[in-house]
C-alpha cells in the first residue's frame, strides 16, 4: 500500500479547498478462527500533503486534522468497496485464504474458503494517517531561486 495519492476537498473558512495528499501505508492483518472467519485489517501510513488548491490558503493544525479524518473515511471506504467487489467474483487479495491454508488447513477445509469462505467472511478495516509532511511542492506561480 505505497504511493497513494488520494485528492480531497474539504470546506474550509467559506472556500473549498482541495488537497492532493501522498500516503505511504502498511497493511496488518489478524485472522480470528471462527466460522465464517473474522478478519480485521490495520492500516496505518504517513501522508505527505502536496498540493493544496488555493495557493493563499493557510495550512493549520485544524485543517491538518480535518483532512486527515476524510482521507481515513475516504480510504476505508474505497478499501470496502473493493472487498465488496472481489467477493462478488470471489477474487480474495493479500493471499488472505494462503495465510490460512498455511497456519490451519484443517480450518481452512471447515471454511470451504474456494467456495464460500472468502465470499463469506467478515472484515473489518481500520485505518490511521499521520500526516508527516506539509510542503507543496507544485505552486504555479513559484519563481526559480536568481529570477
Amino acid at each position: 500500500m505505497e504511493n497513494m495519492n488520494y485528492t480531497t476537498k474539504l470546506k474550509q473558512e467559506g472556500m473549498e479547498v482541495t488537497t492532493s495528499v501522498r500516503i505511504n501505508a502498511e497493511m496488518n492483518v489478524d485472522i480470528s478462527k471462527t466460522t465464517p472467519a473474522e478478519i480485521t485489517l490495520d492500516i496505518a501510513g504517513e501522508g505527505e500533503l502536496v498540493h493544496i488548491s488555493e495557493y493563499h490558503f493557510e495550512t493549520t493544525e485544524r485543517h491538518l486534522d480535518e483532512l486527515t479524518k476524510q482521507l481515513e473515511l475516504e480510504m476505508k471506504k474505497d478499501i470496502e468497496q473493493a472487498i465488496d467487489d472481489m467477493k462478488k467474483i470471489n477474487v480474495e487479495p493479500w493471499f488472505l485464504g494462503q495465510r490460512i491454508w498455511v497456519e490451519d488447513r484443517e480450518y481452512y477445509n471447515s471454511l470451504h474458503w474456494e467456495d464460500a469462505g472468502w465470499r463469506e467472511a467478515a472484515v473489518k478495516i481500520n485505518v490511521a494517517v499521520e500526516m508527516e509532511q506539509t510542503g507543496q511542492k507544485s505552486m504555479l506561480d513559484k519563481k526559480k531561486i536568481g529570477d
